[in-house]
């Protein structure tokens, strides 16, 4: 998404939520909190109130939503941990991060190669017991 769309998305954005504060305003609906916080802050003058009223209520609709979103997400994650199949797979990917910290390889050419060594190896080791068992007899 480039910067023209993003923009267009806040603006939409920005809009509903100016739409939703003066739905609030027709239908009476106002926090308490927030209008003393406007009154205080602007020194008991109702019209600065107003004003400043609607900044608080903006992005206290922001914050509201920025915390429901986390608690959803943290919902889903603790759902996402508790099925059997997702603790392997959280596993691997604790043990990815702990190799990248420690700076150990990810390619999987590097991994390949460590198999093909440890299995060299392997059949070295049998065709040398295989030998020597002929040796003997």
């Amino acid at each position: 998404m480039n910067s023209n769309q993003s923009t267009a998305k806040e603006r939409l954005i920005e809009e509903q939520l100016y739409k939703q504060i003066s739905d609030e305003k027709k239908n009476g609906y106002r926090r308490d909190g927030l209008w003393i916080k406007a009154l205080s802050e602007s020194n008991n003058d109702e019209y600065k109130a107003e004003s400043l009223y609607v900044k608080l209520r903006y992005q206290s609709i922001i914050d509201e939503n920025t915390v429901e979103a986390e608690a959803r997400a943290e919902k889903v994650r603790i759902e996402a941990e508790a099925r059997p199949e997702n603790k392997w797979i959280e596993a691997m990917a604790r043990a990815d991060k702990e190799n990248s910290k420690k700076g150990w390889r990810k390619e999987p050419v590097f991994g390949m190669l460590l198999f093909s060594i440890f299995s060299l190896f392997a059949v070295f080791i049998v065709i040398y017991h295989v030998f020597i068992g002929f040796v003997s007899i």
